[in-house]
């Protein structure tokens, strides 16, 4: 029988009525019908009976006692909402008419939402499918180390950003690279010797002069004091931007080599993209990598996609239990013969040895082999005798041989 959610409203169940005599199906069964008593029972309770009501049509709106003929003996039966409330784990679906046998049916009640197509009502999973938006992360090639990203990722602090934004939005930046020469640049490519330094030095020297000369020409002509002290002013505006975090960062960069690899990084020729250069770095034969070369590198950096599956997995795993746990209120059995010969209404069986008194009563067995396969009857008493379990049944229509097999449900 399908699991239903706790507190779940209108729910129906299928039921089964036979012919006590033949094991014919019954199907002129009424809510009226003489002898009809239909009950449930709750795991940890006392049976409570329906009260029985018609239904004009099998797709009649939901009634409380209903029932309705589906065809074959099977009978739609709509329980009282209090049949699936919180407060068990299972519900038990019986009944007895009279010269008839009705077939029940055991209904798990679970916790989840069995039918959310999406994360089965477990509101700790997002509601979204994965690899949606809002949904859990997946990796189609495998290997995505989460960690690993992240890692890299908080390497990019806030003042970091701030420093390459200034740079970028600056023009900074463009200045820097636009002053490196595309040939003989740095001491690691063999150019910038004592001599260069000195030849650079020299050329900074000059500029210096330069700029004195200028500064002096400007003031001689005209300038007065207060013009300096509104140039002082803008100097000081333009040392107020650079702020310790930038300071820090522009430290890191320089005392940490970070500056002399993008410098070591950045090609003699056809640098950059304003100057007409490949803005992607190319590989050996100097073809710029695809899309898909750079998501393949990408996901072949990490390797906790394991963790990642092996929590998708679980959900699988738990729904299986579940659904084992449903399947395991059915008990298998086999008719013994070895202590005592079984009759129409009474048989023994070795593999079942419940030692509390009357355990199964009221439950129904269901034969699965020999001659009264398919048949079935109503436990009326059980008990433990001489190690093996004496069930008292409603009478069969003949007594069952040594070694069938039955289900008890």
């Amino acid at each position: 029988m399908r699991p239903i959610k706790k507190d779940s409203t209108d729910q129906s169940v299928v039921i089964r009525i036979i012919d006590l005599t033949t094991g014919d199906p019954e199907n002129a069964v009424e809510h009226d019908t003489a002898g009809i008593d239909l009950w449930y029972r709750r795991e940890g309770a006392a049976k409570t009976s329906i009260t029985e009501a018609a239904l004009a049509a099998l797709d009649s709106v939901h009634a409380d006692g209903g029932i309705e003929l589906i065809g074959d003996g099977y009978y739609r039966l709509d329980l009282p909402d209090a049949a699936v409330a919180t407060g068990a784990n299972g519900v038990m679906i019986g009944g007895t008419v009279t010269g008839m046998i009705v077939i029940g049916c055991y209904v798990t009640l679970v916790d989840y939402d069995p039918y959310d197509v999406v994360r089965m009502g477990m509101t700790a999973l997002p509601n979204a499918a994965a690899d949606g938006a809002g949904g859990l992360p997946i990796s189609d090639a495998g290997g995505l180390d989460l960690d690993t990203k992240l890692a890299a990722t908080n390497e990019v602090t806030a003042a970091r950003m701030g420093a390459l934004t200034d740079w970028i939005n600056g023009g900074r930046l463009d200045n820097l690279l636009d002053a490196i020469p595309t040939t003989a640049m740095r001491g690691t490519d063999n150019a910038a010797t004592a001599a260069n330094l000195a030849t650079v030095a020299g050329y900074i020297d000059t500029e210096i002069g330069t700029i004195i000369t200028h500064l002096t020409d400007i003031k001689g002509a005209g300038w007065t004091n207060e013009n300096l002290t509104t140039v002082d002013g803008l100097i000081d505006t333009l040392v107020s931007r650079l702020t310790a975090a930038r300071v820090a960062v522009l430290t890191d960069w320089i005392n940490g080599g970070r500056l002399d690899l993008l410098l070591d990084a950045i090609p003699t020729t056809a640098m950059r993209g304003t100057d007409g250069a490949n803005t992607v770095v190319p590989d050996a034969a100097g073809t710029a990598p695809t899309a898909a070369e750079i998501k393949t590198a990408i996901e072949a950096a990490g390797s906790h996609l394991t963790l990642i599956k092996a929590v998708t997995d679980a959900l699988t795993v738990a729904a299986a239990i579940k659904l084992a746990l449903s399947a395991g209120t059915i008990l298998t059995g086999t008719v013994s013969h070895d202590n005592t010969a079984a009759t129409t209404t009474i048989f023994y069986c070795d593999d079942i040895t419940e030692a509390t008194a009357d355990h199964f009563k009221g439950r129904i067995v269901i034969f699965t082999s020999g001659a009264l396969q398919n048949q079935a009857t109503d436990i009326t008493a059980y008990a433990l005798v001489s190690g093996e379990g004496k069930i008292t049944v409603t009478d069969l229509t003949e007594a069952p041989a040594d070694n069938v097999t039955f289900i008890i449900v």
